[in-house]
This record gives structure tokens, C-alpha cells and sequence, in this order.
């Protein structure tokens, strides 16, 4: 179940010490993080990386409360964040309307533990919410 994490909400809280994989949404205009503590991350293709899904995140987080319950998770601003295992540092795919606010970057990279100096941002193809393509709604 995510916890309040200063101005994030975030899981496993106690576990983040060297940095995190996961997922992460902007509900409400705040960052919501599903994540894994790297120890525990699952292997995939030279990454390290939290499993599952947004859309599967997204529907717990409705379910609890945490996220707007009429809207559809490819709607919002989202990314990921994985480690890169041969590149010993973190790639933070998200959406441009994420990456373009800076505070909320550093709301994200703060609550995941990612190490300031050891992180790629870029966008990615698959994070891209209903204004970045165009959509209204």
C-alpha cells in the first residue's frame, strides 16, 4: 500500500537506500511511485527494473484512493526508472510534461533515492499523456 513520502507518495520506504525501479504517475498534480529497492529488482535485458504494469498500478491506486478514480492511467503523465547494469547508472524514461517541470523531477528522483550525478532522463515513446500526443479530452 503507498505511504506519504514528504510531497510523494511512495512504497517500501525503508528498503530505498541505494536507489529504486518502478513506475510513476502524476495524479492530483503530485507524483504517485510504485517501486521495488534495487536488491529486490527483477533482471531484464541488462536492467534492472520493478515489474508490472501502469495499468495495473494504476487501478490499485484508484482502488485506495490515491489516484482520480474516473481517469485512464494512459491519460496522465507517467514514466519509469530502471538501473542500467552494464552502464552502473539509472535511465528516467517519462513523459515530456513530467520532464519539463523540474521540481517534480527532483520530487521523483528524491522519493526513488536516485543518486544525483548517476541519472539519464530522457523521454521515451511509450510515456506520452493525452496532451503530448495531441489528444484533448
Amino acid at each position: 500500500m503507498p505511504e506519504k513520502n514528504g510531497n510523494a507518495k511512495s512504497t517500501h520506504e525503508a528498503e530505498h537506500k541505494t536507489g529504486t525501479r518502478g513506475r510513476h504517475l502524476l495524479g492530483y498534480n503530485e507524483p504517485l511511485i510504485d517501486s521495488t529497492p534495487l536488491g529486490k529488482a527483477e533482471s531484464y535485458g541488462g536492467h534492472k527494473i520493478h515489474p508490472g504494469d501502469h495499468c495495473t498500478a494504476w487501478e490499485t491506486l484508484q482502488r485506495t484512493g490515491l489516484a482520480p478514480a474516473d481517469t485512464d492511467y494512459a491519460e496522465m503523465p507517467r514514466g519509469r526508472v530502471m538501473f542500467n547494469c552494464k552502464e552502473q547508472r539509472f535511465s528516467f524514461l517519462a513523459d515530456a510534461c513530467i520532464l519539463s517541470n523540474k521540481g517534480v523531477v527532483r520530487r521523483i528522483m528524491k522519493a526513488m533515492h536516485l543518486p544525483p550525478g548517476n541519472v539519464k532522463t530522457e523521454t521515451d515513446p511509450h510515456y506520452r499523456c493525452y496532451a503530448c500526443l495531441g489528444w484533448t479530452l
